[in-house]
């Protein structure tokens, strides 16, 4: 943190994106106060609040530190604020707006439906990882794709699977960084 801040503090700071938790930037001063620092010099090219919705009680996981960082970048006017959320309804745009003092705010919305997205629901065939690596090869075979696991271990045995029938493939599972 001491490593970051110092370069942060340096006449020409050398990171372009620095991602903090709401409840790091409300505890610490030092952190507020550098980046307070980088406003000033007209470094600090915009706030990004990623999964805003919690900024809101009308979110689906409301975190009073979220609401706590609207006042603390009170001193930051002028800085333009990105607020992201695929959750955003009207009650909850309405009240981000209020909490973090926005004066038409430009909204961009998109539908959940995408063309470019499939959901396909099968019966689940005795063979599960045949038949998912059929799939793949039959008709995806340039195509990109998730698939979802429910547990670590079957992430990693659909992998190797999938490897060892020719389809590129990795698992990522909430062990790894």
């Amino acid at each position: 943190e001491d490593k970051i801040l110092a370069n942060l503090s340096r006449r020409f700071p050398t990171y372009d994106v620095v991602i903090l938790t709401p409840e790091k930037f409300i505890r610490s001063k030092k952190i507020k106060n550098t980046l307070l620092c980088l406003h000033q010099r007209h470094l600090l090219i915009r706030v990004v609040l990623d999964e805003c919705h919690c900024v809101s009680t009308w979110g689906h996981c409301f975190r009073p530190a979220y609401l706590d960082l609207c006042l603390q970048l009170l001193p930051f006017k002028g800085t333009p604020i990105l607020c992201l959320t695929a959750t955003g309804t009207g009650a909850l745009i309405q009240d981000l707006t209020k909490n973090l003092n926005l004066r038409n705010p430009l909204v961009v919305k998109q539908s959940f439906n995408r063309p470019n997205i499939q959901f396909i629901v099968r019966q689940k065939p005795h063979n599960t990882s045949k038949a998912i690596s059929d799939l793949i090869k039959d008709k995806h075979t340039n195509d990109a794709g998730i698939v979802f696991c429910q547990t670590r271990k079957q992430c990693e045995n659909l992998s190797e699977f999938l490897l060892g029938c020719g389809v590129k493939a990795g698992f990522y599972h909430a062990q790894m960084n």
